[in-house]
């Protein structure tokens, strides 16, 4: 059984890490923001970017070999190598998604130049439905993905697609989806109504955001292991 309690608690045993992946993510925010004005900073936040999603990771990693404590920032290579893995591992399942957009994007740049026809229209409703179903799917089952891959640290774990797609559409996994769907929410609303208080804003910029993002990659992880325990009782 999924601990969901353990879950939500865990991020707030060590705040000092906790306010850190907060910072981390409110200077991702902040310079994606500045980015629109100076676009040399896009390779700042690329970089910021690689060392959170690779914390998240040595996160998955903990919950899958039993450790029962927030990982340290201590390792930043490992976390920076990492981050990077998992980009790799995010761009290739959603590339599919990518190249069913190009039509669209091509077809609303050329728009104002060109004849709008039936054809035209009929391609454009064809691919942007198509592109909308598969990013759901994509955006469904890439977590699943990059715990896959924390487990070992090897890619191939996440490019077990077989494995992947088997696991993602099992009620485990789409229960921890719920829930991670329904406390990500409900901690929307708990910021909106703390940023009222004078301590709110801190809380709902730097620590929610941060606390959200570990637990659901705990959440995960415990799915994995769940059903990875299944399938090695039933070759024994």
């Amino acid at each position: 059984m999924i601990d969901f309690e353990e879950a939500i608690k865990r991020p707030f045993t060590s705040l000092g890490v906790l306010a850190f992946g907060g910072l981390l993510l409110s200077l991702i925010w902040v310079l994606s923001f500045a980015a629109n004005v100076a676009q040399v900073l896009n390779i700042l936040v690329l970089l910021i970017g690689f060392f959170w999603e690779g914390f998240l990771i040595e996160v998955a990693h903990f919950q899958l070999i039993g450790k029962k404590k927030v990982p340290s920032w201590s390792n930043f290579r490992r976390l920076f190598l990492s981050g990077v893995m998992a980009m790799i591992v995010s761009i290739v399942y959603w590339l599919p998604t990518i190249l069913l957009m190009v039509p669209v994007v091509m077809f609303l740049i050329t728009l104002p130049s060109s004849e709008i026809s039936v054809g035209g229209i009929i391609s454009l409703i064809f691919f942007g439905t198509a592109a909308g179903i598969v990013g759901l799917v994509t955006w469904y089952i890439t977590p699943l993905a990059l715990v896959r891959y924390a487990r070992s640290y090897r890619l191939k774990d996440a490019f077990a697609f077989r494995t992947v797609f088997r696991q993602a559409f099992t009620i485990t996994y789409f229960t921890a989806f719920l829930f991670v769907f329904s406390y990500g929410l409900a901690l929307l609303v708990l910021g909106i109504i703390s940023v009222i208080t004078i301590i709110g804003p801190l809380i709902a910029l730097f620590l929610l955001p941060a606390a959200h993002s570990i637990t659901m990659y705990m959440v995960y992880a415990s799915v994995v292991k769940k059903l990875d325990f299944k399938v090695q009782r039933k070759k024994r």
